[in-house]
């Protein structure tokens, strides 16, 4: 089970445990952290999306930035426990950012809570929430599901459904 915890230091991380029997767990502990100052990660990780693709574990993450700006990013596994972050072309290395600062967007705040779905011809689709700017918190901004595809086969490249 993968779940996200806040640090003491209120970043969000990303940890791992195990059960056989779906009632005892072990935790594993923090299996992945924060990014670099400047990257869309800076803050942390929440909401992801594991699955596994032609024999390695791909996970799809929610990252937040130091301005609470949320993109989605990617890191692989073989063994779904060692993971490594697989830099994106996106805002701050992400793979799929928000929409541009100020561009008065549904998800121009954020882009997070990421399902990838495999699609019969090899692409993928990712259905994701997406936050409007303007709120004065989580609760007061308008929050609406948002469906990309993948550029084929490739999952490191999304373009919004209808764009």
């Amino acid at each position: 089970m993968y779940y996200h915890t806040l640090s003491p230091e209120r970043l969000f991380l990303v940890g791992l445990a195990l059960s056989e029997d779906g009632f005892q767990w072990q935790k594993v502990g923090q299996i992945l952290g924060p990014g670099e100052p400047g990257t869309f990660d800076e803050r942390g990780i929440g909401t992801r999306h594991v699955l596994k693709i032609d024999g390695q574990y791909l996970m799809f993450y929610e990252g937040v930035n130091q301005s609470g700006y949320h993109s989605i990013g990617l890191a692989i596994s073989s063994d779904g426990i060692d993971w490594e972050k697989q830099p994106g072309s996106e805002a701050g290395g992400s793979i799929f950012s928000h929409a541009p600062k100020g561009s008065g967007r549904w998800d121009a705040q954020a882009i997070g809570t990421p399902c990838v779905v495999p699609m019969a011809d090899g692409s993928f689709r990712i259905y994701y929430i997406g936050t409007n700017e303007g709120g004065y918190d989580e609760l007061s901004s308008q929050h609406q599901i948002g469906l990309a595809v993948s550029d084929g086969s490739n999952f490191r490249k999304w373009y919004r459904w209808g764009e």
